[in-house]
């Protein structure tokens, strides 16, 4: 969120690469969810084991 603050308050020649940033960002931010995702799920599988 406070990324798009900034954004809004620099000038317009700079929302470009702004918006490159952006994109490199998300990407990374949905690499980071996968993984998150696949810990979870074998975290679970070992506790419904263990009870």
């Amino acid at each position: 969120m406070q990324n798009k603050r900034k954004s809004t308050s620099r000038k317009k020649n700079d929302n470009d690469d702004e918006d490159e940033d952006d994109e490199a960002s998300q990407q990374e931010t949905l690499e980071t969810d996968v993984v998150n995702t696949s810990t979870t799920t074998s975290s679970n599988i070992s506790n419904s084991n263990n009870q």
